[in-house]
């Protein structure tokens, strides 16, 4: 069973989309078809993310990190994004990591470390391919806050008001579109690929609410949903992550393997 504080900040999402005012404002804004020119020039002048103030913050972590109790192979991811963002132009890249890794946990571990920098001025997302999944994510959430957040410096607080799950089943992606709160950045949406692509397909300027992209089970994504994002990626210098056991014909979407591990023994 859930938790009361969970339980209440799922009712007091519903509460909010099922409110005639926004149900208006969905339907509205889902009128509303961009020109070719539009989409086209959109993210030419859009805001780009200073990656410079990120690395400095990653660095300041490192010590952290390393005497955490998280896996030799997790610390070593770590050090890999680090080294792909101080080197590459793009911040682009994929982890090559097997099912019983903890995977799930280096994703939650990046894109917490986003959001405490300081330089995120907006929202990030996590892309899974099943419901089951994203449930499952929300979940390791509170599991890697209460097992690392102490030693970290991340607090429960910040997933209980900030992590948001959008799909059929829980927040939609066209109250995600419009509403203020999401609009005013901050936030971490845990995302069914279907739910990201309907967003985009109903109006691309959607894409510059976020600045982190982290595609789980990246193998699995839809390829024009990871063009789109590649492209507003290296617009806005935004971070674009996949993570899969088997990543296949994707892997060339995402530019530089980061780590590549077999069981028992890591690659960088």
């Amino acid at each position: 069973s859930k938790r009361p504080e969970i339980e209440e900040t799922e009712a007091n999402w519903e509460n909010h989309i099922r409110s005639d005012e926004t149900s208006q404002r969905v339907k509205e804004l889902s009128a509303r078809k961009p020109s070719v020119s539009e989409s086209r020039n959109i993210f030419q002048n859009v805001e780009k993310t200073e990656i410079s103030d990120f690395i400095s913050y990653l660095k300041e972590k490192k010590t952290a990190i390393q005497t955490s109790s998280l896996h030799q192979h997790q610390k070593d991811s770590f050090l890999q994004l680090l080294n792909l963002l101080e080197e590459e132009e793009n911040n682009l890249g994929y982890y090559n990591l097997p099912t019983g890794s903890g995977k799930t946990f280096i994703e939650i571990l990046f894109v917490l470390l986003w959001k405490h920098s300081g330089v995120s001025k907006k929202n990030s997302v996590i892309m899974l391919p099943t419901l089951d999944l994203l449930d499952q994510m929300y979940d390791d959430f509170l599991v890697f806050i209460n097992t690392f957040g102490e030693h970290l410096g991340f607090d429960e607080d910040y997933v209980l008001k900030n992590v948001i799950k959008m799909s059929s089943n829980h927040i939609s992606h066209a109250y995600v579109a419009i509403n203020d709160g999401f609009r005013a950045g901050g936030k971490v949406l845990i995302s069914c690929n279907e739910s990201m692509e309907n967003m985009i397909a109903r109006n691309v300027e959607d894409l510059a609410q976020f600045d982190y992209f982290n595609f789980d089970e990246m193998h699995t994504a839809p390829i024009n949903l990871i063009e789109k994002i590649k492209n507003y990626s290296l617009s806005s210098n935004s971070l674009m992550l996949g993570f899969s056991a088997t990543p296949g014909a994707r892997a060339r979407y995402f530019g530089r393997s980061l780590l590549k591990m077999k069981i028992g023994r890591a690659h960088v």
